[in-house]
């Protein structure tokens, strides 16, 4: 069983420009299969749910805090596990 994880995370917005206009190219291909990497101090995690598939509750983990630092890893494959 999968659990989705959201993150909202805040951050300068001068820091999120700057990576933007690094990586022109992140959302080139619809489907976001450019990977980045993000580390982030975390200072909550709580549970909400959504509807799913045929009506039935989801279960969505939300982490809220402050990005720390991100990098461009490429292009990736995305695993459907």
């Amino acid at each position: 069983m999968n659990t989705e994880l959201h993150l909202y995370l805040h951050s300068e917005k001068e820091r999120i420009d700057s990576f933007l206009k690094q990586n022109p190219n992140l959302f080139k291909n619809y489907g976001l299969n450019s990977g980045v990497a993000v580390i982030a101090h975390l200072e909550t995690i709580r549970t909400a749910y959504t509807s799913g598939e045929e009506g039935k509750k989801e279960e969505v983990k939300i982490g809220e805090g402050k990005l720390v630092d991100m990098l461009f890893i490429g292009d990736v494959k995305f695993r459907n596990d």
